[in-house]
């Protein structure tokens, strides 16, 4: 099981659900897609605050396998005004999983620009995003890193996207990044001791959810 939190900016409140068997392994493109269309996103403004910024990582996250650490984020694009789910590498997904999340959605928009910090204990806070505007990418890295430790995964809006560029991702999903004011997350990296990745029936159990092969739990 995993947790799918729902992050609301405006007032810095945060709900959970989990996710189990067949939803866990619909997380990525899939969820994106259902619930962006489940929320009638195609009626609303796509740089307002109804729409819904989706971080989705795969049921593998947090894991060595190749490609399972992938981070898909959707949204409507300001772009196509289409759905659109992007795509990246990097570490955020792997810390994601480690964390045993799997889903992130922003809702609303942030009065001032935010970092969002994800702990090891599974609490989540907000800090001011100042220190880390402006700055290119490896710089803002460093300086989360300097703030929050050197083994954080990182999550970043970049200065193209602060200022909604036409670069800024693909499609414009940091641009949605931007209107919602979130700047950054910081990951903290849970050690693979305890994890539910390294249950021995865990890959088989998901496996099994989703080819429809009955109920199987791995946890």
């Amino acid at each position: 099981m995993r947790r799918y939190l729902h992050i609301h900016l405006q007032d810095q409140t945060v709900h959970a659900e989990q996710l189990a068997g067949e939803a866990l392994v619909k997380s990525g493109r899939y969820l994106i897609a259902k619930t962006l269309v489940e929320a009638q996103a195609a009626t609303v403004d796509p740089l307002g605050p109804e729409n819904r910024l989706i971080f989705s990582a795969g049921p593998f996250a947090g894991t060595s396998f190749s490609n399972a650490n992938r981070t898909s984020v959707g949204c409507k694009s300001p772009l196509t005004g289409g759905i659109k789910e992007a795509n990246s590498g990097g570490t955020f997904a792997y810390g994601l999983g480690r964390l045993e999340i799997a889903d992130l959605t922003l809702h609303g928009q942030s009065a001032s620009w935010v970092v969002i910090h994800l702990h090891k204990d599974g609490s989540l806070t907000f800090a001011d995003a100042t220190p880390y505007l402006r700055k290119g990418n490896v710089e803002a890295t460093d300086l989360l890193r300097e703030r929050y430790g050197q083994h954080i995964a990182v999550g970043l809006c970049g200065p193209v996207g602060e200022y909604q560029g036409l670069l800024a991702g693909i499609t414009f999903t940091s641009s949605i990044c931007s209107s919602a004011s979130c700047k950054a997350w910081a990951c903290e990296r849970l050690s693979c001791q305890g994890t539910m990745v390294n249950k021995p029936n865990f890959i088989l159990c998901l496996l099994s959810a989703a080819n429809g092969c009955g109920p199987c739990s791995p946890w």
